[in-house]
């Protein structure tokens, strides 16, 4: 949405979900002929009868954005176009409890902040990648444990002692190389109590 101008009969406005980017103004329109551009694009936006064109682009920056033009007598067409502005991942965080009880629930999380589009995320114990059911694996078949590839969780229920180990995550979305997080251990022990 946003002002629309005229460009030779038509004005173009490209604007986002958010709001608009800018406004094209031709020799027909009322008041200055020109480009107007809205922060933040002021500066990283280049504006012409047929594209936008960003200098630079930033996460912020991924959405639909919306061309619309308007012609003589206010005849008004639309088109959209979806970016998605493509970041590799960052070093993902990874929250192990370093102790968890034999027979009770044990929640592993990783997280990852830049990557877009979000990354999945995969989880390695001992350096041996856990697979997505742990019966189809004979290293992981006593384990009992639900992994989420999208949320980054890893949920024991219940913890074995089997279950003791160096654990850490990794973040991938096909954007650059796979990132991975610190190692940490968690002790599997029988309640004490």
């Amino acid at each position: 949405g946003g002002t629309r101008g005229q460009w030779g009969g038509s004005g173009v406005t490209v604007g986002t979900e958010g709001g608009p980017v800018g406004t094209l103004r031709g020799p027909k329109a009322r008041g200055a002929i020109g480009v107007s551009l809205w922060e933040p694009y002021r500066q990283r936006v280049q504006f012409s009868r047929t594209s936008i064109r960003f200098q630079s682009v930033t996460r912020e920056d991924s959405g639909r954005y919306i061309c619309e033009v308007v012609g003589d007598g206010n005849h008004i067409s639309k088109s959209e176009v979806n970016l998605i502005v493509q970041v590799p991942p960052g070093k993902p965080l990874a929250h192990v409890p370093s102790s968890a009880t034999v027979g009770a629930r044990a929640v592993l999380r990783c997280s990852e902040g830049q990557g877009s589009p979000p990354p999945t995320f995969r989880w390695y114990k001992d350096g041996t990648e856990l697979p997505q059911d742990p019966k189809s694996s004979p290293a992981f078949r006593n384990s009992s444990y639900s992994l989420d590839p999208r949320s980054g969780e890893l949920v024991f229920e219940p913890v074995g002692g089997w279950d003791t180990g160096d654990y850490h995550c990794e973040a991938s979305n096909n954007v650059g190389t796979p990132q991975k997080s610190d190692v940490f251990r968690m002790e599997a022990s029988k309640d004490r109590s």
